[in-house]
């Protein structure tokens, strides 16, 4: 996590996704909603953030992020697979969420999981956690 956030830190997106794709099979939960929120950040944020976002969701590195973020959450769903990798605290989903929108990624699989356990454990979110869910549903068109 300390990598993915020096690297974050240095503004440089590209190198940024080359740590990514380095470090992924060590990342946990934590780690890989961290490198989610960043490259969104630093993507949105480039003077031509369109074509930055474009680039973005094209990437294989990205690419590979996103996919094991959905395999991650989804395995939660499976109580024989549960176990097997810690579970995303919701308070991460609500990141993957406003990751999700901020980028428009249609993630409707995804989103749909997320929604699901996310209903039956809105008691452990704080305020602003719920309400960056909510806007990234309504800004997804979804739910």
């Amino acid at each position: 996590n300390r990598q993915v956030t020096r690297v974050a830190n240095s503004g440089n997106l590209q190198r940024l996704l080359q740590t990514i794709q380095y470090h992924i099979s060590e990342m946990n939960a934590i780690n890989l909603v961290t490198a989610l929120h960043r490259v969104t950040k630093l993507a949105v944020s480039c003077p031509d953030s369109a074509a930055s976002v474009e680039k973005l969701l094209k990437h294989p590195s990205f690419r590979q992020l996103s996919s094991t973020v959905v395999q991650r959450i989804e395995a939660g769903l499976s109580p024989e697979v549960a176990g097997s990798a810690p579970p995303f605290e919701v308070q991460c989903m609500s990141i993957v969420c406003w990751s999700c929108a901020t980028l428009r990624l249609q993630e409707e699989r995804l989103m749909s999981a997320i929604a699901g356990i996310a209903l039956e454990r809105l008691g452990e979110l704080k305020p602003f956690e719920l309400s960056n869910m909510v806007w990234a549903y309504a800004k997804l068109a979804m739910g």
